[in-house]
């Protein structure tokens, strides 16, 4: 998960937002709907110490504690990356902002089924119907260029395309 390649995404603007201060770990926010539906950006802190069945669990921790309106405001910060997912809403596209002070925002939207060629070159392989996950990085220009967050998106890609779930869960 934590990669020194895209260590800017761990990072967080200066209060002037003119330094970015990389954090030595993930610590993950993502969307969750509390009463009367406000939304909140829970915080997985050191994300990248927790073994995926850890994540979730922690994940699903952080979600009913905002659902039940128990969250603490010390878990509602500290973010370095937030994540939502507006796919739940059965929605394609969409463009979040990115929070104060946080560099970026992953956005995935709903599963689709898409044609697509197997072998990905379209020469040998016949048209199938594949699952497609559209995601959206947004992120703030000052510390970053396009080059920058099109190399994240592509690590954010080839991860989720190539993890092994049975080995996560072992």
């Amino acid at each position: 998960m934590k990669s020194e390649r895209h260590e800017g995404f761990r990072g967080r603007l200066d209060p002037g937002g003119q330094v970015l201060l990389v954090s030595p770990h993930v610590n993950i926010g993502f969307a969750a709907t509390g009463p009367g539906e406000d939304l909140y950006s829970p915080v997985i802190k050191e994300a990248d110490r927790l073994g995926f069945v850890e994540l979730v669990r922690r994940a699903q921790e952080l979600t009913e504690s905002v659902r039940t309106g128990s969250i603490n405001a010390s878990d509602l910060q500290g973010a370095t990356l937030t994540l939502t997912n507006i796919g739940a809403f059965e929605a394609t596209g969409g463009t979040p902002f990115v929070i104060p002070g946080q560099v970026a925002m992953v956005c995935s939207g709903s599963v689709l089924d898409r044609p697509r060629y197997p072998g990905g070159n379209g020469q040998d392989a016949p048209l199938a119907r594949r699952k497609s996950l559209p995601l959206k990085l947004v992120f703030d220009h000052r510390p970053f260029n396009g080059s920058h967050a099109a190399g994240f998106l592509r690590t954010i890609k080839h991860n989720l395309e190539t993890m092994d779930l049975k080995k996560l869960i072992g």
